[in-house]
């Protein structure tokens, strides 16, 4: 696998509670991603992006995102 490859995210199939794909999931292994997910927060208070970026601006620029995005997705699933 190329070193810039994504891997596929169960996040973005099982995201919330009540979608259909959660069921192709143990509750252990949400529980452990998310759990891990919440953990990747950073003293800043913020997640960072887990894609390239073309410069640093660009990081900081998607950093909102990612963690409006990340901060969603806990507070679906009762962690926020």
């Amino acid at each position: 696998m190329a070193a810039h490859a994504r891997v596929l995210d169960r996040r973005r199939f099982a995201v919330c509670p009540d979608w259909p794909a959660r069921e192709l999931f143990s509750p252990n292994v949400i529980v452990a991603d998310l759990e891990r997910l919440a953990e990747l927060q950073q003293d800043h208070g913020g997640w960072t992006v887990d894609f390239e970026q073309i410069s640093p601006a660009g990081s900081l620029e998607c950093r909102g995102y990612a963690t409006v995005r990340t901060l969603g997705i806990l507070r679906r699933n009762g962690l926020a």
